[in-house]
């Protein structure tokens, strides 16, 4: 099991998190294992707050205060923005100067003028990922 948390975050605190130049993408970016390094750390150090979050709430998987750390801090565990949007158009918004997401991007982007999938079909997330997520009301952070 994998428990989940979502977070209400500022949209400031939101956008230097995620878009900064320093921030947690730009991390997986310069360099995976270092981005990897930082979600673990991060989530170590929040680890304690989001036990004490949970302690006693109905949740529809139950998990012992243990499995719940374990969980934490394997390294499949991620800090990461909500995923499901409500409406994703195949238009060419770039954000995020990032040359090989562009590319990829624009690949997908034809597939779907062409009226077929991208192949791979991983260019696909180059679309969003040279977007920079921004954060409206409701919507949240999501530890997962």
């Amino acid at each position: 099991m994998r428990p989940e948390f979502q977070l209400d975050v500022s949209s400031d605190i939101f956008d230097l998190f995620f878009n900064g130049v320093s921030g947690y993408r730009s991390q997986y970016l310069s360099d995976p294992d270092e981005g990897q390094k930082q979600n673990s750390h991060l989530l170590l150090r929040i680890s304690d707050k989001l036990l004490v979050y949970s302690n006693g709430k109905h949740t529809k998987h139950s998990m012992s205060e243990f499995s719940l750390l374990q969980a934490l801090r394997c390294s499949s565990a991620k800090i990461w923005i909500r995923e499901n949007v409500d409406k994703f158009d195949h238009e060419l918004i770039e954000d995020i100067a990032v040359p090989v997401w562009h590319t990829e991007a624009v690949a997908a982007i034809q597939a779907y003028r062409e009226h077929h999938r991208p192949d791979p079909p991983a260019q696909e997330k180059a679309i969003c990922g040279i977007r920079a997520p921004l954060v409206k009301a409701g919507d949240q952070g999501r530890v997962s």
